[in-house]
């Protein structure tokens, strides 16, 4: 289950507008900004998505094994007279290709 996984990189938020992102060897990965962007209207907004992107990529890490997890569920209920999690089969398949070459260690899309 994709909820027991934990990643290796953590969230450090410096104030309400800069939030970066750590490696498991304290190396800042990036830091994310809405100090030029913020506005009283739009700040409680913009943190949300300053948030978010920051929960996307400090999970980075685990997206082979969730990747490699999905595709191994899709390969099992492949099965042509059901669909999988309202998916279907040529739908399926199509996520399948994707999620099997996003695995492959040394795949680079051109």
């Amino acid at each position: 289950m994709v909820s027991d996984y934990k990643t290796t990189w953590q969230i450090v938020e410096h104030s309400w507008a800069e939030t970066s992102i750590y490696d498991e060897n304290d190396e800042v990965i990036c830091t994310l900004s809405i100090e030029d962007r913020a506005t009283e209207e739009n700040q409680r907004e913009l943190e949300i998505e300053m948030d978010a992107k920051a929960r996307i990529i400090a999970s980075a890490p685990l997206m082979p094994k969730v990747l490699k997890e999905l595709a191994s569920v899709l390969e099992i209920t492949k099965d042509t007279t059901k669909t999988c999690y309202g998916i279907n089969n040529d739908h399926r398949d199509m996520i399948y290709a994707a999620v099997c070459l996003a695995t492959v260690s040394d795949f680079e899309p051109q």
